[in-house]
């Protein structure tokens, strides 16, 4: 059958790193699924309000930021209480706004705002499918009818709205379930048993092959003959940052080989690379990488340094929030620290660790003398078990799930 053109859905914010890499996979699993070409749609969800939802999404990022920095104000909350109050402050605040913005995303009035902001864009994008990992990217034609649609849900956390995208849908909606343990919630939600698809993560070949030598290094170290090289992943916004620094520096101390990606950022990037050269200086024989947020730096190099690094599989401890890289690197074969959650969705899935069995995800701890602690998990023994909570699929076992299910989506 003659494919009409697939839409792609970016974010087009700077704080949807998340959407942005998978936007990524599927512009690169689709170009090994087919031929033809894809279309990018740039959709951005604070258009619809004329101002205000840019202002309170920087409003949620500021403050996002300043509970990143609670960390760094609790350990100084001994010697300066106002220190310890900013940081009981940034908490509550983000808290707060978080919750607000859960609210909001529920709501069918914004939500019904969204999808005529998007149906005008879409309207002459000439697309008969979107993938996408937002649902709001799911609007009616202006006809009534819908355009065919596959969903990617990012994490465990999946919005209500959803539900509803689904049901108006009917068989022209398709969901990737990345894990079975996301299938009860996204039925709860009123999505049917036949719109869902059971597919594991799903990757393009060249991420995909790094898994197997992943695998065997982790089983080395396992035995006690190699090590681990960290990779820590840090936005282009960092709330994460006094975290990333504080780690960084105990897997130094522990001659552990770190790679940190920082994003697009040059501001953040500068200071981030100022903090970790003082940071060296106690540790000269360190191996230690900063990648990103070089003069010149792109959105697209961020996404290529990030697939270059997460597609090489001498890395093997990946240390990041609990966003979409809790999906990505775990299913890629990664040995997985959870720093603390920042948002809502992060929160729900900080919370199902460490109660998945067969997992190889821990929250980041440390020992009665203060030292990360870095759990004795036989990852490659966890990830071939057949009860693994997450695992990857290539682009070719993509196209035969459910006889061809996820083509059919395509209208290919």
């Amino acid at each position: 059958m003659e494919l009409e053109k697939i839409g792609i859905v970016r974010p087009g914010i700077r704080t949807s790193g998340g959407h942005e890499r998978a936007r990524f996979l599927f512009e690169n699993l689709i170009q090994e699924i087919t031929d033809e070409e894809t279309d990018t749609l740039s959709l951005k969800p604070q258009e619809p309000l004329s101002g205000f939802g840019e202002k309170l999404n920087h409003k949620i990022w500021e403050t996002t930021v300043e509970k990143g920095k609670e960390k760094l104000a609790q350990q100084s909350s001994q010697e300066n209480m106002k220190g310890g109050l900013l940081g009981l402050a940034g908490k509550v605040i983000n808290k707060t706004i978080n919750k607000g913005a859960e609210i909001v995303r529920s709501s069918d009035l914004f939500n019904r705002i969204l999808l005529k902001n998007y149906l005008t864009r879409l309207a002459g994008s000439c697309c008969d499918s979107i993938v996408s990992s937002q649902y709001m990217a799911f609007p009616k034609n202006q006809d009534g009818t819908h355009l065919r649609g596959l969903y990617l849900p990012l994490d465990l956390a999946v919005h209500k709205p959803v539900g509803k995208i689904a049901q108006e849908y009917g068989d022209r909606f398709t969901v990737l379930a990345p894990t079975k343990l996301m299938t009860p919630n996204l039925i709860s939600l009123g999505i049917k048993e036949g719109q869902i698809i059971e597919t594991g993560f799903p990757f393009p070949e060249e991420m995909y092959t790094s898994i197997n030598p992943r695998l065997e290094k982790q089983k080395q170290i396992h035995e006690g003959n190699s090590q681990h090289h960290a990779l820590i992943m840090t936005g282009s916004l960092g709330p994460e940052k006094p975290q990333a620094l504080q780690t960084a520096e105990e897997l130094l101390k522990q001659g552990i080989e770190v790679t940190i990606l920082c994003g697009d950022n040059r501001e953040y990037y500068l200071d981030f690379r100022e903090q970790l050269e003082e940071i060296k200086k106690h540790y000269p024989d360190a191996r230690l990488h900063l990648v990103g947020g070089e003069e010149g730096t792109t959105r697209e190099d961020d996404l290529q340094n990030w697939a270059d690094l997460i597609s090489n599989p001498e890395l093997t401890l990946l240390l990041t929030r609990p966003n979409e890289m809790l999906f990505i690197g775990t299913s890629l074969g990664f040995q997985t620290l959870l720093f603390d959650p920042f948002q809502t969705h992060e929160e729900k899935a900080y919370k199902f660790f460490p109660n998945i069995e067969n997992s190889n995800v821990n929250k980041i701890k440390h020992d009665e003398e203060g030292n990360l602690e870095i759990p004795e998990i036989n990852t490659y023994q966890n990830y071939l078990s057949p009860d693994f909570w997450i695992k990857a699929t290539p682009s070719e076992k993509l196209t035969k799930i459910n006889n061809g299910q996820i083509i059919k989506a395509l209208n290919l």
